[in-house]
């Protein structure tokens, strides 16, 4: 198992994303915590597989319908 820190930037807090995030996450059975920073960014926390945890990446890469996504 491996773990990974993500911070997400732009339009990414009030639109879905941390809920988004956890569903993503669930979707690739993996497990950790989301939450929104002071700054208006996203911290994720997730561990598993190394193949689950890139798949996952490119998803918060996207983010959900009403987000934009920075870096």
């Amino acid at each position: 198992m491996l773990s990974c820190h993500y911070l997400i930037f732009g339009q990414v807090q009030g639109v879905g994303y941390r809920a988004f995030a956890q569903r993503s996450a669930k979707s690739f059975s993996l497990k950790g915590r989301a939450r929104n920073l002071k700054d208006g960014s996203v911290e994720i926390l997730a561990t598993g597989t190394k193949q689950n945890l890139e798949d996952f990446e490119k998803i918060l890469r996207q983010g959900p319908p009403h987000a934009r996504v920075e870096s």
